[in-house]
């Protein structure tokens, strides 16, 4: 947790004119003084998360069910991607709706298993078959937002589904994320 008063006296003043910033702030931030953090909090619809070791490329998904009754939910989709200065970004975005814990029959080397359970289950592709152009420059932090909703299917769980994202290029899968829904309450 940040404390102004760790601060030296030019950052609290630069603190408090640039962002009007007299304490410590509520809700997500990212304080940085000296290229160290010097401070860092998250919120439920704002995660700060540091960035893993090396240059590249991020993906977050926040996935939220819009309804008290999860069968009849509509589930809002929201995809950042974000790079860094030295990565430059040019390719696909593919986003998926997937189902674990489907409990099917399932022929195995020449056995038959009639309660097989199944994970990872396609059940949606939210943009697409190929999924959608997507370009970053590598400018530190050049990010794309990007929406989506999806309507529930009757025969889904959605205590078992997750959102899927990953940006490929011709060659390779650049990067990839899952995140499970979280309920609107």
């Amino acid at each position: 947790m940040l404390k102004i008063q760790e601060l030296d006296e030019i950052q609290k003043r630069l603190l408090r004119e640039v962002a009007d910033l007299h304490r410590v702030p509520e809700g997500a931030y990212n304080i940085r003084s000296n290229s160290q953090s010097a401070g860092r909090a998250s919120t439920e619809n704002i995660e700060i998360i540091p960035k893993e070791a090396g240059s590249g490329l991020d993906i977050r998904i926040k996935a939220r069910l819009q309804a008290d009754n999860a069968a009849l939910a509509d589930v809002d989709v929201k995809v950042l991607v974000t790079t860094d200065a030295t990565a430059v970004v040019s390719g696909k975005l593919q986003v998926w709706v997937t189902e674990d814990g489907i409990v099917a029959e399932q022929d195995d080397m020449g056995q038959h298993i009639a309660d097989y359970v199944h994970d990872h289950v396609l059940r949606d592709a939210l943009n697409g078959d190929w999924g959608e152009d997507i370009s970053l420059t590598g400018g530190y932090g050049d990010t794309r937002e990007l929406h989506y909703t999806l309507q529930l299917k009757p025969a889904w769980n959605p205590d078992n589904l997750a959102i899927v994202a990953f940006v490929y290029n011709d060659n390779e899968v650049l990067q990839a994320a899952r995140a499970t829904l979280k309920t609107n309450k």
